[in-house]
């Protein structure tokens, strides 16, 4: 049982991470051109057709579409998933780095385990995916906003 729950916690850490990390791909996208980060939704930037819902889960919906524009078949950069891989993992380790390990079933009974574990393991992780958004940022336009 401490394997599985192990192995479910990390598996919900990794996509609240990639959930941040695909987020982040619609910042360093758009904040430099001075696009809403809100509206539209995500699409294409080829052809501008809407992403799916399914094929917008971290990670596995860049893979379920091969990589492609489901719509017009354009190529869509590795560098999507590769952030939310990259959120992701940073998250999951995170997590583990303030449970004190792997997260076991006792862990999640612990009275303090959203002030302790949870909230801080989230906190950190945004201001890690922050860091990373404003050094893909920088790499691409040589500025940081």
């Amino acid at each position: 049982m401490t394997v599985a729950t192990a192995l479910a916690v990390s598996l919900i850490a990794f996509f609240v991470g990639g959930s941040f990390g695909s987020f982040a791909n619609v910042v360093v996208y758009r904040l430099p051109a001075g696009l809403s980060l809100v509206r539209p939704g995500s699409r294409c930037p080829s052809c501008e057709t809407p992403i799916r819902p399914w094929h917008n889960i971290p990670v596995l919906g860049w893979l379920l579409i091969g990589g492609r524009c489901a719509a017009c078949d354009s190529p869509v950069s590795g560098r999507y998933p590769l952030v939310e891989l990259v959120a992701g993992v940073m998250t999951v380790a995170l997590l583990h780095l303030f449970a004190g390990g792997l997260v076991e079933t006792e862990t999640l009974l612990r009275e303090d385990l959203l002030t302790t574990i949870v909230f801080p393991s989230v906190l950190y992780s945004f201001f890690a995916v922050l860091l990373l958004v404003i050094a893909l940022i920088d790499l691409d336009h040589f500025a940081v906003f």
